[in-house]
């Protein structure tokens, strides 16, 4: 979400009422704030391919991905608030180490970044979600985060999700 910093700055108070919000000085805030965000998000995923196992970088991704998420809820941008909640969901099941963080998870996110920064420039240009689209990469979202994709160990009680990926279109 958006800081409140942010959202205190483009409001007015006047005797305890809010008098005006000017929506466009937050869309301009989230859209800046996301462009840096998948800037970094994109770095991580790259380092994430040369060692997987790095904590902190997938949280920060996770991050980028929420933050997306709960200010989408605000601003009222369904389709790019629910691919985000998709993609989330998944991350967060990296994050809490329930899932592997693959190569195909990453080639994955990577697919997510790009539609991220397709919906935010549609923002960008015109201050709605436009005709921007990710049917392809959420259902390969959705199929990644079913439990068939789920592989357990019985022996070691190994309960992660390290089964097949969706096929990553070149």
């Amino acid at each position: 979400p958006l800081p409140l910093t942010a959202i205190l700055s483009v409001c007015t108070v006047v005797a305890g009422r809010l008098e005006r919000i000017d929506m466009e000085a937050i869309i301009r805030e989230f859209v800046a704030e996301s462009i840096e965000n998948l800037e970094a998000m994109e770095q991580h995923l790259v380092e994430l391919e040369a060692d997987s196992d790095q904590p902190d970088r997938i949280a920060d991704i996770f991050r980028t991905v929420h933050s997306i998420k709960g200010t989408c809820g605000f601003l009222e941008f369904s389709r790019l608030e629910h691919l985000a909640h998709v993609a989330e969901t998944l991350l967060a099941e990296v994050r809490d180490g329930d899932r592997d963080m693959t190569p195909d998870l990453v080639s994955l996110s990577l697919r997510l970044v790009d539609a991220l920064r397709e919906f935010i420039a549609a923002i960008d240009g015109g201050g709605d979600e436009g005709d921007a689209q990710a049917t392809e990469l959420l259902a390969d979202l959705e199929a990644a985060t079913e439990p068939e994709n789920s592989v357990a160990d019985p022996d070691d009680g190994d309960s992660r999700t390290t089964g097949p990926m969706p096929p990553v279109p070149d």
